[in-house]
């Protein structure tokens, strides 16, 4: 099976490109600049730029693969995150042009601040367990499940989300090709622990 990883730079994007490869697919590994990824190029593993926000990047991108994996994150720490001013259309605009390839499957790696709380409401809402001034980057990523949300039974989607418990990347990374390989969560969001 080939499996496109945007994101395939990052922590949780290697992790699943990593895990992916373990289990005997091929990965498009799908980063925003290629030269400083070139340590993933293997047999089975295709290293190539792609924007996840640009429709027609993305549709190029995972032609002819069975599963798109979203691991992207406009930040490499939550202190740079802190620092920056996150694009608030960001993951919006990932999910719109990902829903628009139409992929037979789609996982892409949540926020455990968009995730509910026990007694109402969402984590993100909460400054005693989601620091302040991360807010406008976990709005940017509930955008994005909402997007998702919104967009009806055309593409099998899941977000798969860490909880703020510890979470290793090869666990996340495990949790991610179990979905793929077994979908058990459909046009939904789980949380992963």
């Amino acid at each position: 099976m080939r499996i496109a990883v945007f994101g395939a730079g990052g922590r949780a994007g290697r992790a699943i490109t990593a895990e992916a490869v373990l289990r005997g697919h091929e990965v498009s590994a799908l980063v925003r600049r290629v030269p400083a990824h070139a340590d993933l190029s293997s047999p089975a593993v295709t290293v190539a730029r792609a924007d996840v926000t640009d429709p027609d990047e993305v549709a190029r991108a995972v032609e002819g693969c069975a599963a798109v994996v979203s691991a992207v994150t406009p930040a490499s720490s939550p202190e740079e995150l802190a620092r920056m001013d996150p694009d608030p259309g960001y993951f919006g605009r990932a999910a719109a042009a990902l829903l628009a390839a139409r992929p037979p499957r789609l996982v892409v790696i949540g926020l455990f601040a968009t995730l509910e709380r026990p007694g109402g409401g969402l984590v993100l809402d909460d400054p005693a367990s989601f620091p302040p001034p991360l807010r406008p980057f976990a709005l940017s990523h509930l955008a994005g499940v909402r997007r998702l949300q919104a967009a009806g039974a055309g593409v099998d989607w899941a977000v798969l989300t860490p909880t703020a418990a510890q979470l290793s990347y090869p666990d996340l990374a495990a949790a991610v090709l179990e979905e793929i390989e077994r979908p058990a969560v459909h046009r939904a969001v789980a949380a992963v622990a």
